[in-house]
């Protein structure tokens, strides 16, 4: 519930922009002789200024896409490297989780990880400051701390059979959403109809929570694999939208801003660490229904 609550406040912040075309050209016809047939043709005239600014533009959104990805890939071997650790010392670390100090421990750094999260996101002027960079690192700590003390009640071969599924799910969904040209099925707009879906999945599990804290039924269904296999979706569906936002294009009618680089990296880093969650929750209540 925590990590798609997370989804649904990046989704309320601003992070896009409409998709402006600035071609201007002016046509020409011509007429010309091939072989002895006469033929018309259609000559186009770029406006040289216009041309410039295409390929600054351009050359400045594969910049923005690279600087996503980039701080992407760093923060994902920070916390794949946090997961290692609490691998290697899995029983210590049960231990203390299983102690009075356990549920302390835990909510801190869910708190923790929300709070620097909004504090980096919530603030454009913070998120694309020069202190941005801080923020992002002390994030991303609180991020990974709390997924490895997460994986920690898992088994290791569980833990590394979740994350090769999660990394063939996020490059089939990536692969999708870049190859995607039509504009009947552009992401970019979809991002109420996710919004909403996420809104009654939070909302139902947060009902589903109190009850088990303080003993009440609330007399709805719940089941467990459902439950994760729905939040996984979600978690896809929120990573194809940010991947179109990212990599743009002219079928896409919205494009995140090429200064919000962290906000998209931080964006596309929670929904894979989502992702990943819920196949290991997946994963664990298959085996669990196995035994």
């Amino acid at each position: 519930m925590f990590v798609a609550l997370k989804s649904f406040i990046i989704a309320r912040l601003p992070h896009s922009e409409p998709t402006t075309t600035t071609t201007t050209t002016k046509r020409k016809r011509s007429r010309g002789v091939l072989k002895g047939t006469i033929f018309e043709s259609d000559s186009t005239q770029i406006d040289p200024k216009t041309s410039i600014n295409q390929f600054l533009t351009r050359d400045s959104r594969k910049n923005f896409i690279t600087k996503v990805y980039t701080i992407l890939t760093i923060q994902l071997l920070t916390t794949s490297t946090f997961v290692f650790l609490a691998q290697l010392n899995r029983a210590p670390i049960l231990r203390i989780l299983s102690s009075q100090l356990g549920p302390f421990i835990h909510l801190s750094l869910c708190v923790c990880s929300f709070v620097s999260m909004y504090a980096l996101m919530s603030d454009p002027t913070r998120r694309r400051g020069p202190d941005k960079y801080k923020y992002l690192s002390v994030f991303t700590i609180f991020q990974s701390l709390l997924v490895a003390m997460f994986t920690a009640f898992f088994p290791s071969r569980m833990v590394v059979s979740a994350a090769m599924t999660t990394a063939v799910g996020v490059g089939g969904v990536t692969i999708a959403t870049v190859a995607n040209k039509n504009p009947k099925y552009d992401l970019t707009q979809m991002g109420q109809g996710i919004m909403s879906v996420t809104s009654v999945f939070v909302g139902y599990s947060i009902i589903n929570l109190l009850g088990r804290l303080f003993g009440f039924k609330a007399g709805l269904p719940w089941n467990e694999l459902l439950m994760c296999s729905v939040g996984a979706g979600i978690a896809s569906a929120w990573l194809g939208y940010h991947t179109s936002l990212i990599v743009g294009g002219s079928h896409s009618k919205y494009k995140m801003h090429e200064d919000d680089y962290v906000f998209g990296a931080v964006a596309v880093y929670n929904d894979i660490i989502n992702l990943f969650i819920y196949i290991l929750r997946i994963m664990a209540e298959t085996q669990r229904s196995k035994d």
